[in-house]
């Protein structure tokens, strides 16, 4: 077994247990649009420029459920040590990382694709950019996101308080990504601004991102 198939055995592995529960994508699903409800109401159409409030509520909404995912990300893993034995597989461990963001990208992905047309719904919003400018937005995001997700989940993996630790790590070193993102949809929204060196910005911090990841990750295993 190669190191793609063992990437791609363990995303369809961890695809194949949740899609037959659907135990976390529902509770995904349900905290996101809480979250998008309650700040509708906060935030009542004609008091603020809906584009502005949207972008930001949009990404605080991804940010908020994204961080119930990393937090489950090895949870099955420890049950009757099946870490361990993950471990054993002759290859580089960074593929559990990889297989392990491949899901959590593909969950965040949903949740996106059904928490957009809500916010334009709930805020009125009409956008006037191109739509593949907020799709690699969206996927610049989502990848910065799930690596720097994953590699804390792991991190915080064997930590009884990790529910609580993951969103004190997880928020800070994620705060440029979101800035960006945010700056770039609202760009799409309201066509004022330029939203390329945003992008440009996300591109590179993805790239750090990975970079550092790929490169802790085996540490973090470690007992």
């Amino acid at each position: 077994m190669n190191f793609v198939k063992a990437t791609w055995y363990l995303f369809r592995k961890d695809l194949i247990l949740e899609f037959r529960t659907k135990e976390m994508l529902n509770t995904l699903l349900v905290f996101a649009l809480l979250t998008v409800v309650v700040f509708n109401f906060a935030f009542p159409p004609g008091i603020i420029d809906p584009e502005l409030v949207a972008s930001g509520i949009f990404w605080v909404t991804i940010v908020f459920t994204g961080t119930l995912a990393f937090n489950r990300s090895f949870s099955i893993e420890t049950e009757e040590d099946s870490l361990r034995g993950l471990l054993l597989l002759p290859h580089d461990p960074s593929f559990i990382l990889l297989g392990k963001v491949l899901f959590n990208f593909l969950l965040i992905s949903i949740i996106e694709v059904i928490v957009y047309p809500i916010i334009l719904v709930l805020f009125k919003v009409d956008p006037v950019g191109k739509f593949y400018v907020f799709l690699l937005t969206v996927i610049l995001a989502t990848i910065g996101l799930t690596f720097i997700g994953t590699l804390q989940g792991a991190v915080l993996l064997r930590t009884r308080a990790r529910e609580i630790l993951l969103p004190l790590l997880f928020f800070p070193v994620i705060v440029p990504i979101i800035i960006a993102a945010t700056k770039a949809t609202e760009a799409f929204f309201t066509g004022k601004i330029d939203p390329w060196s945003w992008l440009k910005f996300m591109a590179l911090f993805d790239f750090i991102y990975i970079s550092a990841t790929i490169f802790l990750f085996e540490y973090t295993l470690e007992d």
